[in-house]
C-alpha cells in the first residue's frame, strides 16, 4: 500500500480520484468518481489496497481544519437573528380600518367632553375657544391629506392613517407602495407663508420643529419595521402642507420631502419604482397591526442599527 498514491483529477466537468502504482504518474489501478461515488478497479489484485487508499485519503480530507468563516459586516450583525411571529390580525387591531385623523378626532372629543353642554353653547355664542380649535385645524388638514392619499389605492399602494405609538403620539399617515415606504406628517397652516430650507421650515417667519420631528418619526418607524420584517426597510419622511397661502422651497435636496398636501398622491405616484409587490405586501401586513406598534419589543429593536 505504501507504493500507492492517490491523486485528484478534474477536467471537462469530470472529478475523479486516481490510485496510481509507484507514484503520481504510475499505472492507475483504480479510480473513484467523486460525483457518483462509483469505484472502478483497473487491476483486480490491487482492489483491496486501492479501496483502503481511497478511504484513507477521504478521511484525511475530512479531518483537515476548515478556515474560519469571514466575519459579518457590522450592519449585518445588527440584523435580527429570526423574525418574530406577527400578532393575530383582528377587527379591533387592524389599522387599515382607521379613517384619516382618527387620533386627532379622539383628542377633540376628549377636550369637548370635559366641558358641560352649557359651557360649550356659551363659548360658541361668544366665539371663545375651549382649547380644541388647534386640534380641529389639525384634523381638517389630516382629513384633506388622507383623502388625497386614498386615491393611491387604485395604483397598488397601501395606505394607513393614525398609526399610534405607545406614548399616545401617532403617525398621521403611512403610504406603502412601489416607490417605497413613507411616513407622512400633515401640517395645516391656513393662509400662512411657508419657507422650506435645507434643514428647517419656517411658517410666517417662525421656525418650526417639523423637519426634526419627521426625521425622528421615520427613523423610529424604519427600526420597528426592520425588526418585524427581518430585512432593512427604508422609510422616507414627508411633510404635507395644507392651506398655505404660498410655499417657497429654496433647497434641491431637503432631508424631508415637503409637498402640497392636496397633490401628494400625484407626487408619490410619480416617484421611481423600486419596491416589488411582495415587499409592499410584507410591510403592509406588519404595519397594519396595532399590536406591533404597542409591543414591548420596542426596548429591543429601538437600539438596532439600520
Amino acid at each position: 500500500m505504501d507504493d500507492l498514491h492517490v491523486n485528484r483529477w478534474r477536467k471537462n466537468g469530470q472529478d475523479r480520484l486516481y490510485v496510481n502504482l509507484g507514484g503520481p504518474r504510475g499505472q492507475a489501478v483504480a479510480w473513484l468518481n467523486m460525483k457518483t461515488g462509483e469505484v472502478t478497479i483497473e487491476v483486480p489484485e490491487y482492489e483491496s489496497a486501492a479501496r483502503q487508499a481511497l478511504k484513507a485519503w477521504q478521511h484525511d480530507q475530512r479531518s483537515e481544519p476548515r478556515p474560519a468563516p469571514a466575519p459579518l459586516p457590522p450592519r449585518l450583525k445588527a440584523a435580527p437573528t429570526s423574525i418574530p411571529p406577527l400578532p393575530p390580525l383582528t377587527r379591533d387591531n387592524d389599522l387599515a380600518r382607521n379613517p384619516p385623523g382618527a387620533a386627532v378626532a379622539d383628542k377633540v372629543r376628549e377636550i369637548e367632553s370635559q366641558r358641560s353642554a352649557l359651557v360649550r353653547l356659551v363659548a360658541r355664542g361668544l366665539r371663545l375657544s375651549l382649547g380644541a380649535d388647534d386640534w380641529r385645524t389639525g384634523l381638517e388638514g389630516e382629513q384633506a391629506v388622507g383623502e388625497s392619499l386614498e386615491a393611491l389605492k387604485a395604483r397598488g399602494w397601501r395606505i394607513l392613517h393614525a398609526v399610534r405609538w405607545p406614548s399616545g403620539a401617532d403617525i398621521d399617515h403611512m403610504a406603502i407602495g412601489p416607490a417605497g415606504v413613507f411616513t407622512i406628517n400633515s401640517k395645516h397652516h391656513p393662509d400662512a407663508r411657508v419657507w422650506v430650507g435645507d434643514h428647517v421650515i419656517r411658517v410666517n417667519n417662525r421656525t418650526t420643529d417639523h423637519v426634526r420631528f419627521s426625521l425622528n418619526e421615520a427613523d423610529r418607524t424604519a427600526k420597528l419595521l426592520r425588526y418585524w420584517c427581518g430585512w432593512p426597510v427604508s422609510v422616507q419622511p414627508v411633510i404635507a402642507i395644507v392651506g398655505a397661502a404660498g410655499m417657497k422651497i429654496t433647497t434641491t435636496a431637503p432631508p424631508v420631502l415637503v409637498v402640497d398636501g392636496l397633490s401628494i398622491a400625484e407626487h408619490l405616484a410619480s416617484l421611481p419604482q423600486h419596491l416589488p409587490e411582495y415587499r409592499v405586501s410584507s410591510v403592509f401586513e406588519v404595519a397594519r397591526r396595532a399590536d406591533v406598534w404597542k409591543a414591548t419589543q420596542k426596548r429591543r429593536w429601538s437600539d438596532r442599527q439600520l
